[in-house]
């Protein structure tokens, strides 16, 4: 009998778990930030809770290397569901595995085991927890950069502008967002690893045009003496 080959994915050791509830999802407004059908995989260890994502996909993915019978039926399903346009091929295999019967549960259950960093996914929900203190996080990352403008000159020194920038429109952003866009705070804590990741790149990319045409200002300056 063949020896089962080791899962190559397989890059760290998780703490016992327990799956205390398993959540489907269906967003289709937001496929950047989780696959159409997935899960909401709430994980409870002897030290912490936390909710990971496990998409279909990725746990079609774990079946195909460890579970070769599972993984021949969910293929030959998938080639004989009909072509229907404008409809995600995903969430078509997903009702079909819902009309069958198809257990879920302990292929989800061994994704979490095989393929997400428990430890580090709680570290990293501890992080924007402290983030959102109004003791510190936010409120120190965002302080007023008005301690920063030279008495003398009137204005923030070139060495200190990036960060200063960045730090005034991250906390307007945070701040207008949190009116406008309130569910983003009030949802799921992946929702606002997201927002966190649109805001800083928008910003950061801002700030380096800004940088760019304030060099050329300063160069057109110098030439013409202002």
């Amino acid at each position: 009998m063949a020896k089962k080959r080791e899962d190559t994915w397989t890059i760290h050791h998780n703490p016992p778990f327990e799956v205390m509830d398993i959540t489907a999802v269906n967003d289709p407004d937001s496929p950047w930030l989780i696959e159409r059908q997935s899960w909401w995989v709430k994980v409870k260890t002897p030290e912490y809770e936390v909710t990971v994502r496990a998409g279909l996909f990725q746990v079609w993915d774990l079946i195909s290397e460890r579970h070769r019978k599972v993984n021949t039926y969910l293929r030959k399903l998938n080639k004989s569901l009909p072509f229907i346009e404008g409809q995600d091929r995903g969430e078509l295999l997903y009702g079909h595995l819902v009309d069958e019967g198809f257990d879920f549960a302990p292929f989800i259950a061994e994704y979490v085991k095989y393929r997400i960093d428990l430890n580090k996914r709680h570290e990293r929900y501890m992080e924007i927890e402290e983030r959102h203190d109004p003791e510190k996080g936010y409120a120190v990352m965002f302080r007023d950069n008005r301690e920063f403008v030279d008495p003398v000159l009137g204005h923030i020194p070139a060495a200190d502008a990036k960060d200063c920038f960045l730090s005034g429109v991250l906390a307007g952003a945070v701040e207008n967002a949190k009116i406008c866009y309130p569910d983003i705070f009030n949802s799921h804590p992946m929702y606002m690893l997201e927002f966190e990741r649109l805001i800083v790149d928008s910003a950061s990319g801002l700030q380096h045009h800004l940088a760019s045409l304030q060099r050329s200002a300063a160069r057109s300056k110098q030439v013409l003496k202002l």
